[in-house]
């Protein structure tokens, strides 16, 4: 699911601009037609993405960590149990204006089944907060899909 969101998401921020413009270009030129609602198809598809990505790869990031998880691997910055249970518990937290900052940390997760990597970013406003994003799909790894609360 998260594949096919992600190609969309690509499909949709190609064809955006020029589907505004031809669209802008025939509704004032001719009026709304029928056909035109065709051209707004990658509007919807992009704002149904920015809607669903982050909760389906919230939900992915949990349900391999419900998996007989083997390593995570953080590189020594924080408690791994504490880690893995505010992974499990990732939610949607709003930003409060705030953006990330610092070098990317890197977590590796290896389970039975699968592997799976993430990063985290610092929070500018909030000490502890981590920006989370992962590095399998495009949007992802520009969009962050939660935030998570730890102490270093």
């Amino acid at each position: 699911m998260l594949s096919l969101l992600d190609n969309m998401f690509l499909i949709s921020q190609v064809t955006l601009i020029p589907a505004l413009f031809l669209l802008c270009f025939l509704i004032l030129r001719k009026g709304f037609n029928g056909y035109q609602v065709f051209l707004t198809l990658p509007i919807v598809i992009f704002f149904i993405i920015l809607n669903f990505f982050p909760f389906f790869a919230r939900v992915n990031i949990v349900e391999i960590l419900n998996e007989n998880v083997l390593i995570i691997d953080d590189g020594g910055r924080f408690n791994k149990d504490e880690l893995i249970r505010e992974l499990k518990g990732l939610h949607f937290i709003a930003s409060e204006n705030s953006h990330p900052v610092g070098d990317r940390i890197t977590i590796k997760i290896i389970t039975d089944k699968k592997r799976k990597k993430i990063f985290l970013l610092k929070d500018s406003f909030k000490p502890g907060r981590y920006w989370l994003y992962d590095e399998d799909y495009r949007y992802s790894t520009k969009n962050n899909i939660g935030f998570i609360n730890l102490k270093e």
